[in-house]
């Protein structure tokens, strides 16, 4: 997150050995989104020779740096970061990128915990509202492509949010849910967001049509 300017000027005016040169080259790299660059120069690093003050930071840095070949990988790194900073940001973007490497490599039965573990350290946090987002497409993703009932996680994902973030997050699903032809998932996060709010309002409009839109689907995919 710093200003690779200071990257710069620090591998022209510091002197350093060879084997801590690459500290700063790998960072500078990675600091200007240089993934393959940054990729070579972190495998010359061992892990165990990071300062401890360093560590969390340096894993997740290298979690990125595998998302793109390794996601598996990525997903150690991952696991380390919270494991060496527990309760900071690092731990909280550890959890948001896992939610998004367990959708993308379906492991479906790894989502719900990483949500729940979010919600329980990290309620307050001013990335709740992307979280929310990351949530709710990763258990709809789980429904449309494991087809699972994952209605009872997200209940427990609405369980303690304020109203408006309930209606905001239903109204995302049922969206998505009708688009996808999840009727049941769509009528359950209608009639939800539906019990929240006033009978007024674009909103509700939209949100009737897609209890409608759902309705219809099913009749249309019913055998004759």
């Amino acid at each position: 997150g710093g200003d690779v300017e200071v990257g710069y000027m620090a591998l022209q005016k510091t002197r350093v050995s060879e084997a801590k040169k690459v500290f700063l080259e790998a960072a500078v790299a990675y600091a200007e989104r240089d993934i393959r660059q940054a990729f070579g120069l972190m495998q010359e690093i061992d892990d165990r020779a990071i300062p401890i003050s360093m560590a969390a930071q340096f894993a997740l840095a290298k979690s990125m740096v595998f998302s793109s070949s390794n996601l598996e990988r990525a997903a150690g790194y991952l696991q380390t970061a919270r494991r060496l900073a527990p309760g900071t940001l690092i731990e909280e973007a550890a959890l948001r990128r896992l939610i998004r490497i367990s959708m993308a490599t379906k492991s479906f039965d790894e989502i719900g915990f990483y949500i729940r573990t979010y919600i329980k350290r990290f309620r307050n946090s001013h990335y709740f509202n992307d979280f929310l987002r990351n949530a709710s497409s990763a258990l709809l993703k789980s429904a449309n492509e494991a087809d699972m009932n994952v209605i009872p996680d997200f209940e427990a994902l609405l369980e303690d949010l304020p109203q408006r973030q309930q209606v905001q997050v239903a109204a995302h699903v049922t969206k998505h849910s009708t688009m996808t032809g999840k009727r049941e998932l769509a009528l359950w996060a209608t009639n939800h967001a539906l019990s929240l709010i006033q009978p007024i309002g674009k909103l509700h409009t939209r949100l009737r049509l897609y209890t409608i839109a759902a309705s219809i689907t099913d009749k249309e995919s019913a055998p004759a």
